[in-house]
């Protein structure tokens, strides 16, 4: 007598059978990393403002505190503005070339 196996086939690339199925390419990585590190540089850029303001305060009319203080929020800002014009700058890209969504908003995440 022989024996007959049954063998399920459970298809791996659903992603309600396999929850990392839904991460297929690094586009669909990249739509999930791109807004936590958006955030973490928000974060980073108040936290350095209010470091750079707290600086200031605490300056007590030091010119050279009073000088890094201002540097601080002047490199602070700049980085802020250099992440969300990088932010832009991508999906603009992905919408020129049609690899994105086809509707073109800037905030979406």
């Amino acid at each position: 007598m022989s024996q007959s196996r049954l063998l399920a086939v459970v298809d791996i690339s659903n992603s309600t059978v396999n929850p990392v199925a839904k991460f297929a390419n690094l586009a669909v990585i990249l739509d999930v990393v791109v807004p936590i590190l958006l955030i973490g540089v928000g974060l980073v850029g108040l936290a350095m403002l209010a470091f750079g303001a707290l600086t200031w305060i605490t300056a007590s009319g030091d010119p050279q505190k009073v000088e890094q203080a201002r540097r601080t929020i002047t490199f602070a800002i700049i980085g802020i503005i250099v992440a969300i014009m990088s932010f832009l700058f991508i999906r603009i890209i992905l919408f020129v070339t049609g690899t994105g969504d086809n509707q073109f908003n800037p905030l979406q995440f």
